[in-house]
């Protein structure tokens, strides 16, 4: 087993890695028996110039779409090898199996790298040569990195983020900027920017540039009603958008929701109301703010838009179980308030533990109370909660008025007329 099968061996499971092995890197391909030389030697053959020289050199293994443009953040996975070795030295899919964040031209990878990924379009899986001068230079760094060590790099491009419009607004003029072509284009490149923050959840950094892209629109002149819908059609999903992060754990600004989601219904009414998006996380707004019974509608017209979205149906649980709970906290808090011990409500199976003469006696008195002048009697206090429950409901079928209250730590119960 060479050093480097034993030091990934270390970390990895074989399951792990062995569909990154390439044996490409130790032997010669049996359908290239007339090319002489070293394993990258027979992979070189098959490849073409990136760059003028040779150092950079490449052969497409699916094709892609899309260029990829100056100054993008590029979401990819790869792994590099060093002839001889079918193991990989570095692999994105190793250590993570979401594809790997990258701007271009920050410098993050050695230069043959940068070259690599520059040639490449989103969807493209593609192996590169990068000789030893774009790579880890003439010294290298042993034990992990040879000497002189020429790089083979297979790179698969899953998306990328145009971000190079931003650059150029600091550039434009005042003037400039109020052009809706160059307006457009620019909250495009920061919306765009935006949805990547909020993917690597950097909310704080993808509202700071939603409301970049937002005031671009908004102050800009627009000359046609293309231009119109074109602008009120991004302007929407920005505070759709917005909506989102503001009820983020990471924010949690309900009244910011609110306030996006009264923009976007002022903006385009039409299709607003077609958004579940955006009514579900209004509806989560109100619910934050106690506001259940605007929450609820919100829920309810976006279960509409989308009846089997679990979230919502969700939601509208989570939210009557929340009313729930709410109202028995008023209705607790308002007895405590006004003096009233707070206990639970007797079922009408309960009653039955009222003794017989015990209601005999209760009908009794509270019928001649009824029948005499008297506006009001006090009754003896020491009955049992289902007792008095059914004083009360006594006193209601009567068309009395049943009050129970703590007074000096004592219990009295006062019987009036209407």
């Amino acid at each position: 087993m060479s050093d480097m099968e034993k030091q990934v061996d270390t970390l990895y499971e074989y399951e792990d890695f062995e569909k990154h092995i390439n044996l490409d890197c130790i032997q010669c391909d049996p359908d290239d028996v007339n090319v002489a030389g070293t394993p990258f030697d027979i992979i070189r053959a098959k490849m073409v110039d990136v760059t003028p020289d040779g150092k950079v050199k490449k052969q497409i293994l699916r094709g892609g779409s899309n260029k990829i443009p100056d100054g993008a953040v590029v979401y990819l996975h790869y792994n590099k090898y060093f002839e001889m070795q079918e193991v990989p030295f570095d692999s994105s899919y190793l250590r993570n199996k979401d594809p790997q964040r990258y701007q271009v031209g920050r410098g993050s990878f050695y230069p043959g790298f940068e070259i690599a990924v520059c040639s490449m379009c989103v969807g493209e899986k593609a192996q590169f040569l990068i000789h030893h001068d774009l790579a880890f230079g003439e010294l290298g760094s042993p034990p992990r990195i040879p000497p002189a060590a020429t790089v083979l790099a297979v790179i698969e491009v899953f998306k990328a983020v145009d971000c190079g419009q931003i650059k150029e607004e600091e550039s434009l003029s005042v003037t400039a900027r109020k052009q809706f072509e160059n307006a457009y284009k620019l909250a495009k490149s920061n919306h765009e920017r935006a949805n990547d923050f909020f993917s690597t959840r950097n909310v704080q950094g993808a509202v700071e540039y939603y409301r970049r892209a937002e005031n671009l629109l908004l102050n800009c002149s627009v000359k046609s009603d293309e231009e119109e819908t074109k602008m009120k059609y991004l302007l929407l999903k920005i505070y759709v958008n917005l909506t989102v992060c503001y009820n983020t754990e990471r924010l949690k600004q309900p009244e910011k929701v609110c306030i996006a989601a009264r923009k976007a219904i002022e903006l385009d009414p039409q299709n607003a109301f077609k958004s579940a998006k955006l009514f579900y996380n209004r509806g989560l707004a109100n619910q934050a703010l106690c506001n259940y019974k605007l929450a609820s509608k919100d829920f309810v017209r976006a279960l509409k838009l989308e009846p089997n979205n679990e979230a919502i149906n969700k939601a509208l649980k989570t939210l009557d179980e929340k009313q729930k709970s709410y109202h028995e906290f008023e209705k607790e808090t308002s007895r405590k308030f006004l003096g009233f011990k707070v206990e639970k409500e007797v079922d009408q199976e309960n009653f039955d533990e009222v003794d017989e003469d015990c209601r005999l006696e209760v009908t009794d008195i509270l019928q001649k109370f009824a029948e005499g002048t008297s506006a009001s009697f006090q009754m003896s206090s020491g009955f049992t909660f289902a007792e008095r429950m059914w004083i009360k409901r006594e006193t209601e079928r009567l068309g009395l008025i049943y009050e129970d209250s703590i007074i000096g730590g004592r219990r009295e119960i006062t019987v009036k007329k209407v």
